[in-house]
This record gives C-alpha cells, sequence and structure tokens, in this order.
C-alpha cells in the first residue's frame, strides 16, 4: 500500500489519489485512473527509482534523516516562485514526475527495466554480391539492469536535480533558473 506521508515509513512522494488527478489533467494519461494494486506497486517503484538515481545529486539538505524518503530538503528553491519549497510536504514537481513515471513503468508493463546484454562472439558472414560482414550477437546472460527514466518524467524532475537530469542516451535535461 502507498504512504505518501512525511515518515520512517513513507514509499512513495504522491498518494494514489493525487497521482490520478495528476494523470487526469493529462488527456493522454486520462485511461489510467482507477486505484489497484498495479497503481501502488508502480508508484512505489518510480520513487525507489528515482532515489536510487539522484539520492546524491538532489539539490538541498534532508530536514530529517529519521524519514524514509530524501525529501523534505531545506534550502531547494521552486523555480516558479523563488522561494523555497515548504519542509513539511513534498515538493509538487517531485510528486508529478513520481506520478508520471509510474505511469509509464504501468503502462509498458515494467519494460522501462531493461536488462543489458554482454557481447558474444564476433561472427562473420559473407553474403553473395554484397560483400563480408561482421556482427557481434548478445549472449543470453543478463550483466546489469538499467532503469530507463522518460524525458517527460526528467524535464518534470531536473529543477530538483543538481546540474540537471540526463536521459538514457546521456543527454542532460536542464531545469529553468
Amino acid at each position: 500500500m502507498v504512504d505518501a506521508i512525511i515518515s520512517p515509513t513513507a514509499n512513495s512522494y504522491i498518494s494514489n489519489a493525487d497521482a490520478i488527478l495528476v494523470w487526469a489533467a493529462d488527456p493522454y494519461k486520462q485511461d489510467y485512473s482507477t486505484v489497484d494494486a498495479e497503481q501502488d506497486r508502480s508508484l512505489i517503484s518510480a520513487t525507489s527509482i528515482l532515489n536510487d538515481t539522484y539520492q546524491t545529486r538532489y539539490l538541498g539538505t534532508i530536514t530529517n534523516a529519521a524519514n524514509a524518503l530524501y525529501f523534505p530538503r531545506d534550502k531547494v528553491t521552486n523555480p516558479r516562485t523563488g522561494v523555497d519549497f515548504i519542509t513539511t510536504i513534498y515538493p509538487d514537481i517531485l510528486a508529478r514526475a513520481t506520478a508520471l513515471f509510474a505511469y509509464y513503468i504501468q503502462k509498458t508493463d515494467r519494460n522501462l527495466e531493461i536488462k543489458t546484454q554482454s557481447q558474444g562472439p564476433i561472427t562473420e558472414k559473407t553474403l553473395q554480391g554484397v560483400g563480408t560482414f561482421k556482427y557481434a550477437a548478445p549472449t543470453a546472460v543478463a550483466t546489469q539492469m538499467k532503469y530507463t527514466i522518460p524525458d517527460e518524467v526528467l524535464r518534470v524532475l531536473s529543477p530538483l536535480i543538481d546540474g540537471g537530469a540526463r536521459n538514457g542516451y546521456g543527454v542532460t535535461i536542464m531545469g529553468k533558473g
């Protein structure tokens, strides 16, 4: 079950009810508006992956180390208002990014989690009239898990990340300000 209340047991930056409001406000995400266990898992996974990815790059300082998540934080400025975020709630930017990421995790049937494969042996092939070419086939053994965070999520999240957020292609997405 999603626990989006700032505490030592929190596991998401946004509640299911608030996530539904985010999805309902986007005409392309209105197909995802019922509360169920999959949404809980997606919100918790999105929070966990964002924290694992950006834990050392979030701006500001954690206000209470006893809390389970990396927010709230002191000295993090809201780019829209120029005033620091309130430290008694999760920033709206972070909550929205978490909801969007959860949407993508669920809608892609968790295919944003990609197992990378190591390179297998080089094979040489000759085709008559074309020539000879070499290729490497991937092995069947997965070497690591890679999480792809969609660019839409990175654009929303980037104002909270020191140096902006990077997508899976190494492109840095900077926030305003």
